[in-house]
């Protein structure tokens, strides 16, 4: 018996089979290997048996020194896109990849990897969180709207949850650019995105189905950022008011819970 999601047939045998066989054949895998097979149950939407993500985790961490720049963004895409975070060791080792190689990263790499770092919910170490924001910093203009609204709510998420990431200069850089992004533009691609629970979207959707992100990074921003937040980065700039409102209104169209009272 399969299942046909998103045009794809999936048997379950197989599933089960796939799972059975990555377990066994994972100690022998390099980076690529463990890249494909993650990327692959991710686009499938199939997340492997706690036995196969177990091996998939250990090769991450045996294989560390050998994740180039392709490897690491899918391997924490995937891991997002999973909505699973990494066991310890993977994470650790994931961590000390990106800030080893973060100068090999493209600008959507930069893009992916701190973004699935804040969907997982695994704060990297000081020195590789530095390095990545400040790649992300220095290719903000090269960024893609919808990735300069997730690296926004990545860097703004982090920094008032878990370990309270610090707030890097390059926050400052993506919500400027934010508040100055018209509106329209939100309508120029389509992309998979964050929904306002931190869960993936699994659909591609055009930018303006997604802009309700916006309206996350803005309350964030404006009600959950310690006082010395902005006496460490620069936060001036304001949100225009149209693109205030589009995001309010799609927030609640996929909140769709009624608000019964003022007083509520």
């Amino acid at each position: 018996m399969g299942n046909l999601i998103d045009g794809v047939f999936r048997s379950q045998a197989a599933l089960r089979a796939y799972d059975k066989t990555t377990e066994q054949v994972a100690y022998h895998m390099g980076a690529q290997d463990v890249s494909n097979t993650l990327y692959s149950v991710a686009l499938l939407k199939a997340p492997p048996m706690p036995g196969a993500f177990g091996a998939l985790e250990s090769a991450i961490a045996r294989n560390a020194r050998w994740i180039d720049r392709q490897n690491l963004s899918l391997i924490l895409w995937a891991f997002a896109d999973l909505s699973v975070r990494p066991g310890k060791e993977a994470a650790a080792a994931l961590s000390d990849a990106v800030e080893r190689g973060v100068h090999t990263l493209s600008a959507q790499d930069v893009n992916m990897c701190i973004w699935g770092f804040a969907i997982c919910g695994v704060t990297p170490s000081p020195g590789a969180w530095v390095a990545l924001t400040d790649a992300v910093g220095a290719r903000m203009d090269e960024l893609k709207t919808h990735e300069v609204m997730n690296v926004a709510w990545a860097m703004a998420a982090m920094h008032v949850t878990g370990e309270k990431s610090p707030l890097m200069p390059a926050y400052a850089k993506a919500w400027k650019r934010l508040c100055a992004t018209p509106l329209s533009e939100f309508q120029a691609s389509k992309s998979r995105a964050i929904r306002r629970d931190g869960a993936i979207d699994s659909a591609l959707a055009t930018d303006d189905k997604i802009v309700g992100i916006v309206h996350h990074v803005r309350l964030i921003h404006e009600r959950l950022f310690p006082p010395e937040s902005a006496a460490s980065v620069d936060l001036g700039a304001v949100m225009p008011r149209e693109l205030e409102t589009a995001s309010i209104d799609e927030w609640n169209r996929q909140v769709k819970k009624p608000v019964k009272s003022k007083m509520q």
